[in-house]
C-alpha cells in the first residue's frame, strides 16, 4: 500500500498516543509499500518506541481515548476497504474485453436468473456500468435484496450493505467514504430515523450529504430496496432522478418465481460475457441518439430528465447488447401511441387500440384518422 492520507493520519494518531511530535518522525523513511496498512502501522510502532518517552512515563489512556481510538481505527479500516473495492472495480472496467454474447441469449439468461423481475436485475446491471442511482420498490418476500445480492457476488461485484442499527453520524460516515455499489435495505429502525431518511434521499437526490459541520459528495451509486415509500411530492421528484422501478406480481407469477429456484442453474459462461460486457462504457452514434429521440415520442414521459436517462439506458444496452434497441425494456411505452406509428393497417390499428386501452371501436377509429 501506498502512503497516502489514511497513512498520515495513522501516524498522527500513532505519535499522539506515544506524545512524540511527528516533525521528528519521518513515517515515510520506514514506510513500506509492499505491505498493508496495518502491517506498516505495526512497524512504525516499533520505530516510534525507539524514540519516544518510555512507556511507563506515558499516562494511561482513558476509557474515552481508548473509544475514540477504536471508532478511528474502524473508519480507518473501513475507508481501506472501500479504496480497495474501488480500486478493484477501476481494474474490472479496464480489462473489460469487447463485448462478446448474442443479446437474445443473455438477456434469456437475466430473465432466468429472476422470473418477473427481469427490470431489477438489469437496473442493478445498470447501476454498475452507468453509475446510476437505483429505486426498487415492491411489497415484502419479493425477493428484492436477496436478487440485488445474489447477481452482486454472482458478477463478483465488491459492494457494502447498510441496513438494521445505524447512527446517524455512522451512517453519514459510511455513505461518505463508500466507493462503488452501496445496497441499502430497507428496516424499520433505519427508515424510522428522519434524521438518517434525510441523508439517504439526498444522497440519491443530489449526491450531496451534510451533518453537523461536515459535508461530502458521495462518490458510491445507490441501490435502494425499500417495501413503501411515501406519496408525498419531494418522493415524486426523488423517483424521477433515478432509475425507478415498481414491482406488482400476482399470485401465478410469485408461485412462478418459487418453483423456478428449484430448477435454475446460472449458466457460467454466460453470466461472465454478462459481466464482462457490465464493465464496458460506450457512447452513442449520433444516429443511436436519433432513434433515442424517434422512442420519446412513443414512451410517457414523465419530466425532462427522461431523456438523460433514457440515454444512459442506451448506452448500457450498448454495452451489454450491442444494440440500443433493448432500451425499450427501461420504459413505459404509451401503447396507442405505439399502435398508432406501426405498419398496421387502419382496421388493424382500430382493433389493437380498443383491445389496448379499453375504449370503443368508434373512438378507436377517430384515433386512428386523426381527429
Amino acid at each position: 500500500m501506498d502512503f497516502n492520507g489514511t497513512s498520515v493520519r495513522g501516524v498522527a494518531a500513532l505519535c499522539k498516543r506515544y506524545e512524540l511530535a511527528q516533525d521528528l518522525f519521518d513515517a515515510r523513511a520506514h514506510w513500506d509499500s509492499t505491505l498493508n496498512y496495518h502491517e506498516n502501522m505495526a512497524k512504525l510502532e516499533e520505530e516510534v518506541k525507539k524514540i519516544a518517552p518510555p512507556l511507563a512515563e506515558l499516562p494511561c489512556p482513558s476509557e474515552k481515548d481508548l473509544a475514540e481510538e477504536a471508532k478511528h481505527l474502524e473508519r480507518e479500516n473501513f475507508r481501506r476497504v472501500q479504496e480497495e473495492k474501488q480500486a478493484y472495480l477501476d481494474q474490472l472496467f479496464k480489462d473489460a474485453a469487447q463485448r462478446e454474447g448474442e443479446a437474445a441469449e443473455l438477456l434469456n439468461e437475466i430473465a432466468q436468473f429472476n422470473p418477473h423481475s427481469e427490470r431489477l436485475t438489469l437496473s442493478t446491471l445498470l447501476a454498475i456500468n452507468q453509475g446510476m442511482n437505483v429505486i426498487n420498490l415492491s411489497p415484502a418476500g419479493y425477493g428484492k435484496s436477496r436478487a440485488t445480492k445474489e447477481l452482486l457476488d454472482m458478477l463478483e461485484v465488491p459492494y457494502t450493505e447498510m441496513s438494521g442499527h445505524l447512527a446517524p453520524t455512522d451512517f453519514f460516515e459510511q455513505l461518505k467514504q463508500a466507493r462503488g455499489i452501496v445496497l441499502i435495505d430497507e428496516s424499520a429502525t433505519l427508515l424510522r430515523n428522519n434524521e438518517i431518511l434525510n441523508l439517504l434521499l439526498a444522497a440519491l437526490w443530489t449526491k450531496k450529504i451534510a451533518w453537523r459541520d461536515d459535508e461530502a459528495t458521495v462518490e458510491a451509486t445507490i441501490i435502494f430496496n425499500t417495501n413503501s415509500l411515501p406519496n408525498t411530492p419531494f418522493m415524486a421528484a426523488l423517483k424521477d432522478r433515478c432509475q425507478f422501478n415498481q414491482l406488482r406480481l400476482d399470485t401465478d407469477k410469485i408461485r412462478d418465481k418459487l418453483l423456478s429456484d428449484f430448477d435454475y442453474q446460472p449458466k457460467k459462461e454466460i453470466w461472465a460475457r454478462v459481466k464482462n460486457n457490465a464493465f464496458i462504457r460506450l457512447e452513442l452514434e449520433p444516429s443511436e441518439v436519433l432513434k433515442v429521440k424517434e422512442l420519446l415520442k412513443i414512451t410517457s414521459p414523465k419530466s425532462v430528465r427522461d431523456k438523460k436517462k433514457l440515454l444512459a439506458c442506451a448506452r448500457f444496452c450498448k454495452a451489454m447488447f450491442g444494440t440500443i434497441d433493448y432500451v425499450k425494456l427501461f420504459v413505459e411505452i404509451d401503447a396507442t401511441t405505439e399502435i398508432l406509428a406501426s405498419a398496421l393497417s387502419n382496421s388493424q390499428k382500430v382493433k389493437a387500440i380498443a383491445e389496448a386501452d379499453g375504449v370503443s371501436a368508434r373512438t378507436a377509429q377517430r384515433w386512428v384518422k386523426g381527429d
